[in-house]
């Protein structure tokens, strides 16, 4: 049951990121054995991107996660090549 809340619940902070400046995408995935997530975001550029580390969107979901379980890394376009995406 906690896995479809968390489901469910990940559907709330949408109109938030989508709102905010620079939002392209949002690739969302997760484990159903381990009820692990993940979101890919892709932003306009990197300074949007840090703006939406301190959002309204990452603090509900990080107060609902299990402490120190949401994490973030901001990659350049230019440097997606290099780790290949």
């Amino acid at each position: 049951m906690a896995l479809v809340q968390n489901i469910r619940f990940s559907w709330l902070p949408i109109p938030f990121f989508m709102g905010l400046p620079g939002f392209r995408t949002k690739l969302w995935g997760y484990i159903r054995e381990a009820a692990d997530f993940q979101g890919i975001y892709e932003w306009a550029s990197v300074g949007d991107a840090e703006d939406y580390v301190h959002s309204f969107a990452v603090r509900f979901m990080t107060g609902r996660s299990v402490p120190g379980s949401v994490s973030h890394r901001i990659i350049p376009a230019d440097r997606l090549s290099a780790i290949g995406a």
